[in-house]
């Protein structure tokens, strides 16, 4: 069987399974992106970040 032909047989054909497909792709896409975007304006955005601001400072013992 081809990929179109299983697809339709385990996930469209019910809407019952498609709409669980949609949520849960959905909630995967969502997962990735969020995650993916975190990385990147970490990256960019390194030593301007309040988290590594405040370790630096506690490291100097500015902070507690």
């Amino acid at each position: 069987m081809s990929l179109p032909n299983l697809f339709y047989k385990y996930v469209a054909r019910n809407n019952s399974t498609w709409m669980a497909a949609v949520v849960v792709g959905a909630f995967a896409l969502d997962t990735t992106v969020n995650g993916t975007v975190n990385v990147i304006f970490d990256g960019i955005n390194k030593d301007k970040l309040w988290k590594t601001v405040y370790a630096e400072r506690v490291k100097k013992g500015i902070s507690q």
